[in-house]
Protein backbone atom coordinates (compact mmCIF):
# COMPACT_ATOMS: atom_id res chain seq x y z
CA UNK A 1 0.00 0.00 0.00
CA UNK A 2 0.91 3.28 -0.94
CA UNK A 3 0.83 6.03 1.30
CA UNK A 4 0.77 9.53 -0.78
CA UNK A 5 3.11 11.93 1.00
CA UNK A 6 2.16 15.84 0.53
CA UNK A 7 4.79 18.87 0.53
CA UNK A 8 3.72 21.60 3.07
CA UNK A 9 4.69 24.97 1.55
CA UNK A 10 4.20 28.28 2.47
CA UNK A 11 5.27 32.10 0.59
CA UNK A 12 4.88 35.54 1.91
CA UNK A 13 4.68 38.51 0.22
CA UNK A 14 5.46 42.00 1.39
CA UNK A 15 5.46 44.48 -0.88
CA UNK A 16 7.45 43.75 -3.88
CA UNK A 17 9.66 41.27 -1.92
CA UNK A 18 8.53 37.32 -1.80
CA UNK A 19 10.01 34.81 0.88
CA UNK A 20 9.41 31.20 0.47
CA UNK A 21 10.81 30.23 3.43
CA UNK A 22 10.29 31.79 6.65
CA UNK A 23 11.68 30.73 9.98
CA UNK A 24 8.38 31.42 11.68
CA UNK A 25 4.45 32.49 11.33
CA UNK A 26 1.68 33.08 13.34
CA UNK A 27 -1.67 34.41 12.57
CA UNK A 28 -3.75 35.53 15.59
CA UNK A 29 -8.10 35.49 14.60
CA UNK A 30 -11.04 36.41 17.21
CA UNK A 31 -13.89 37.90 17.13
CA UNK A 32 -13.00 39.71 20.46
CA UNK A 33 -10.26 40.98 19.06
CA UNK A 34 -10.53 44.21 16.27
CA UNK A 35 -8.88 42.65 13.50
CA UNK A 36 -6.25 40.09 12.97
CA UNK A 37 -2.83 40.11 13.78
CA UNK A 38 0.40 37.91 11.81
CA UNK A 39 3.93 37.97 13.12
CA UNK A 40 6.42 37.15 10.81
CA UNK A 41 10.07 35.90 11.13
CA UNK A 42 12.19 35.83 8.51
CA UNK A 43 15.48 33.84 8.05
CA UNK A 44 18.80 35.36 9.20
CA UNK A 45 20.00 35.08 5.47
CA UNK A 46 17.62 37.75 4.41
CA UNK A 47 19.72 40.12 5.76
CA UNK A 48 21.09 41.44 2.56
CA UNK A 49 19.08 40.79 -1.23
CA UNK A 50 21.41 42.29 -4.25
CA UNK A 51 24.08 44.07 -1.37
CA UNK A 52 21.15 46.25 0.49
CA UNK A 53 19.86 45.42 3.63
CA UNK A 54 16.56 44.58 3.35
CA UNK A 55 15.00 46.81 5.69
CA UNK A 56 15.92 49.32 2.32
CA UNK A 57 13.07 47.10 0.86
CA UNK A 58 10.25 46.69 3.41
CA UNK A 59 8.28 49.60 4.95
CA UNK A 60 5.89 50.18 7.17
CA UNK A 61 2.42 49.82 5.74
CA UNK A 62 3.34 47.90 3.24
CA UNK A 63 1.09 45.27 1.58
CA UNK A 64 1.23 41.90 3.18
CA UNK A 65 -0.07 38.50 1.97
CA UNK A 66 0.45 35.03 3.51
CA UNK A 67 -0.23 31.60 1.71
CA UNK A 68 -0.13 28.15 3.50
CA UNK A 69 -0.77 24.74 1.15
CA UNK A 70 0.35 21.69 -0.58
CA UNK A 71 2.72 20.77 -3.24
CA UNK A 72 2.29 24.33 -4.66
CA UNK A 73 -1.02 24.73 -4.20
CA UNK A 74 -1.86 28.17 -2.29
CA UNK A 75 -4.52 29.31 -0.45
CA UNK A 76 -4.83 32.71 1.41
CA UNK A 77 -4.55 33.00 4.97
CA UNK A 78 -3.93 36.60 5.42
CA UNK A 79 -4.18 40.08 4.01
CA UNK A 80 -3.09 43.10 5.51
CA UNK A 81 -0.41 45.39 6.02
CA UNK A 82 3.24 46.02 8.01
CA UNK A 83 2.46 47.42 11.42
CA UNK A 84 6.22 47.55 12.92
CA UNK A 85 9.44 46.42 11.88
CA UNK A 86 11.33 45.05 14.73
CA UNK A 87 15.18 45.49 12.96
CA UNK A 88 16.79 43.22 15.11
CA UNK A 89 18.16 39.93 13.93
CA UNK A 90 16.28 37.62 13.31
CA UNK A 91 14.09 40.08 11.47
CA UNK A 92 10.18 40.18 12.85
CA UNK A 93 7.63 41.97 11.23
CA UNK A 94 4.31 42.64 12.93
CA UNK A 95 1.15 43.06 10.43
CA UNK A 96 -2.67 44.00 10.91
CA UNK A 97 -5.59 43.24 8.38
CA UNK A 98 -7.01 45.46 6.25
CA UNK A 99 -8.16 47.64 10.10
CA UNK A 100 -4.47 49.16 9.12
CA UNK A 101 -6.33 51.28 7.28
CA UNK A 102 -9.04 52.70 9.96
CA UNK A 103 -6.12 53.77 11.98
CA UNK A 104 -4.91 56.59 9.51
CA UNK A 105 -7.37 59.52 9.92
CA UNK A 106 -8.97 60.77 12.53
CA UNK A 107 -11.96 62.85 13.46
CA UNK A 108 -13.77 65.27 15.32
CA UNK A 109 -17.26 65.40 15.39
CA UNK A 110 -20.53 65.52 17.76
CA UNK A 111 -23.83 64.02 17.57
CA UNK A 112 -27.02 65.04 18.91
CA UNK A 113 -28.64 60.97 17.15
CA UNK A 114 -27.34 59.43 14.17
CA UNK A 115 -27.60 55.89 13.00
CA UNK A 116 -25.21 53.53 13.34
CA UNK A 117 -24.90 52.56 9.36
CA UNK A 118 -24.85 56.49 9.05
CA UNK A 119 -21.78 56.90 11.32
CA UNK A 120 -20.19 54.04 9.64
CA UNK A 121 -20.50 55.11 6.36
CA UNK A 122 -19.61 58.74 7.29
CA UNK A 123 -16.02 58.17 8.64
CA UNK A 124 -15.59 54.84 6.74
CA UNK A 125 -14.73 54.48 3.08
CA UNK A 126 -13.91 51.89 0.80
CA UNK A 127 -16.15 49.60 2.54
CA UNK A 128 -19.43 48.16 2.12
CA UNK A 129 -20.85 48.41 5.40
CA UNK A 130 -23.53 45.88 7.20
CA UNK A 131 -24.95 47.40 10.44
CA UNK A 132 -27.72 46.96 12.31
CA UNK A 133 -30.47 49.20 12.78
CA UNK A 134 -29.43 51.10 15.98
CA UNK A 135 -29.49 54.73 16.95
CA UNK A 136 -26.57 56.28 19.10
CA UNK A 137 -27.73 59.21 21.06
CA UNK A 138 -25.22 62.49 22.10
CA UNK A 139 -22.36 60.43 20.04
CA UNK A 140 -18.80 62.16 20.15
CA UNK A 141 -15.44 61.44 18.55
CA UNK A 142 -12.76 63.47 19.90
CA UNK A 143 -10.20 63.35 18.01
CA UNK A 144 -10.22 59.84 17.12
CA UNK A 145 -9.53 57.43 14.18
CA UNK A 146 -12.51 55.17 12.67
CA UNK A 147 -10.25 52.38 14.50
CA UNK A 148 -11.18 53.83 17.58
CA UNK A 149 -14.80 54.77 16.73
CA UNK A 150 -14.97 50.98 16.49
CA UNK A 151 -13.14 50.31 19.72
CA UNK A 152 -15.46 52.29 21.58
CA UNK A 153 -18.59 50.85 20.32
CA UNK A 154 -17.11 47.65 20.85
CA UNK A 155 -16.60 48.90 24.40
CA UNK A 156 -19.97 50.74 25.24
CA UNK A 157 -22.49 48.67 22.86
CA UNK A 158 -20.88 44.88 23.05
CA UNK A 159 -20.70 46.06 18.88
CA UNK A 160 -17.84 43.88 17.15
CA UNK A 161 -16.21 44.22 13.63
CA UNK A 162 -14.93 42.08 11.72
CA UNK A 163 -13.58 42.68 7.92
CA UNK A 164 -14.75 40.24 4.92
CA UNK A 165 -13.41 40.92 1.93
CA UNK A 166 -14.34 44.67 0.55
CA UNK A 167 -17.36 44.15 3.56
CA UNK A 168 -17.01 45.65 7.06
CA UNK A 169 -19.88 43.84 9.44
CA UNK A 170 -20.96 45.52 12.73
CA UNK A 171 -23.00 43.43 15.06
CA UNK A 172 -23.19 41.61 18.04
CA UNK A 173 -20.90 38.89 19.19
CA UNK A 174 -23.77 36.35 18.38
CA UNK A 175 -26.96 35.86 15.94
CA UNK A 176 -29.29 35.29 18.25
CA UNK A 177 -32.11 35.15 15.18
CA UNK A 178 -29.78 32.43 13.79
CA UNK A 179 -29.98 34.15 10.40
CA UNK A 180 -27.52 32.52 7.58
CA UNK A 181 -26.89 29.79 10.45
CA UNK A 182 -27.18 25.48 9.72
CA UNK A 183 -28.29 23.16 12.62
CA UNK A 184 -25.86 20.53 13.48
CA UNK A 185 -26.64 17.49 15.29
CA UNK A 186 -24.06 16.35 17.32
CA UNK A 187 -24.35 12.68 18.44
CA UNK A 188 -22.61 10.75 21.10
CA UNK A 189 -21.43 7.53 18.85
CA UNK A 190 -21.05 9.30 15.55
CA UNK A 191 -19.00 12.51 15.37
CA UNK A 192 -18.17 13.19 18.98
CA UNK A 193 -14.30 11.70 19.69
CA UNK A 194 -14.41 12.79 23.08
CA UNK A 195 -16.79 14.38 25.49
CA UNK A 196 -16.02 16.05 29.36
CA UNK A 197 -19.85 16.83 29.65
CA UNK A 198 -22.36 16.06 32.57
CA UNK A 199 -25.98 15.48 32.37
CA UNK A 200 -27.98 16.88 35.00
CA UNK A 201 -31.73 17.33 34.81
CA UNK A 202 -33.14 20.31 34.03
CA UNK A 203 -35.13 20.87 37.71
CA UNK A 204 -31.58 20.58 39.16
CA UNK A 205 -30.04 23.62 37.55
CA UNK A 206 -30.50 26.07 39.90
CA UNK A 207 -29.76 28.87 38.27
CA UNK A 208 -30.68 32.94 37.38
CA UNK A 209 -29.28 35.30 35.37
CA UNK A 210 -29.23 39.43 35.61
CA UNK A 211 -27.91 41.34 33.03
CA UNK A 212 -27.85 44.76 33.59
CA UNK A 213 -27.16 48.24 31.41
CA UNK A 214 -27.64 51.99 30.38
CA UNK A 215 -30.40 52.87 27.75
CA UNK A 216 -29.68 55.52 25.19
CA UNK A 217 -30.69 58.22 28.40
CA UNK A 218 -28.15 56.70 30.83
CA UNK A 219 -30.65 55.48 32.63
CA UNK A 220 -29.75 52.15 34.37
CA UNK A 221 -32.21 49.07 34.25
CA UNK A 222 -31.80 45.82 34.80
CA UNK A 223 -34.05 42.10 34.01
CA UNK A 224 -33.76 39.23 35.75
CA UNK A 225 -34.58 35.73 33.90
CA UNK A 226 -34.19 31.67 34.76
CA UNK A 227 -35.23 30.01 38.40
CA UNK A 228 -37.15 31.41 40.87
CA UNK A 229 -36.45 28.88 43.70
CA UNK A 230 -34.55 30.02 46.55
CA UNK A 231 -31.27 29.80 46.67
CA UNK A 232 -30.46 29.97 43.64
CA UNK A 233 -27.04 30.93 41.56
CA UNK A 234 -27.16 34.41 40.54
CA UNK A 235 -24.65 34.96 37.41
CA UNK A 236 -24.48 38.75 37.13
CA UNK A 237 -23.49 40.40 33.59
CA UNK A 238 -22.81 44.16 32.78
CA UNK A 239 -23.27 46.04 30.21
Amino acid sequence: MIVPVFEMVSRVTIGKLRFPVCSAIKIEESIQELGNTATIVLPRNYGTINGKGILEYIKKGDKVLIEFGYDGDYATEFEGYVRMINAEMPLQIECDDAFYLLKQNNWIKSYESITLKALLQEIITGFQIEAPELTLKKFQLDNVSSYQVLKKLQQEYGLYTRIIGSKLHVGFSYDWQGKGTTPFIYHRQKNIKASNLKWKRMEDVNVKVKVEWYDENRKKKHIEVGTTTKGARVVTRKY
